[in-house]
């Protein structure tokens, strides 16, 4: 489960939900001139402004282990495990991406 994709329950339920989402445009407007305002890059700064992480999410993230190779990271789950995995970004750097991914118990 990555960002990109996460997982064939969700992803069907995010595009049974997405018509509505479509139609209700005009209810997300302020959120989106909220993402406009961003000045940081810093993703814990914008995902904490725009309220999308909770405090325990942040905690759970800063002990986040970059694996080895130095390009992933795993989220070992948590009630918001999209949070974890959005926060997960924050462990690389400029010009070194760390992707930030869960595996799901129902998987394996």
């Amino acid at each position: 489960m990555t960002l990109w994709w996460l997982g064939e329950d969700i992803e069907e339920a995010f595009d049974r939900q997405w018509e509505e989402w479509l139609d209700q445009a005009d209810a997300w407007a302020p959120f989106f001139d909220q993402i406009t305002g961003i000045t940081s890059p810093e993703p814990f700064a914008c995902l904490t402004d725009l309220d999308l992480v909770r405090s325990a999410e942040i905690e759970a993230a800063k002990h986040l282990q970059v694996d080895p190779s130095g390009h992933s990271v795993k989220i070992d789950g948590g009630a918001n495990v999209a949070g974890l995995l959005a926060l997960g970004f924050a462990k690389g750097s400029e010009g070194k991406l760390v992707v930030p991914y869960a595996v799901s118990a129902s998987w394996g």
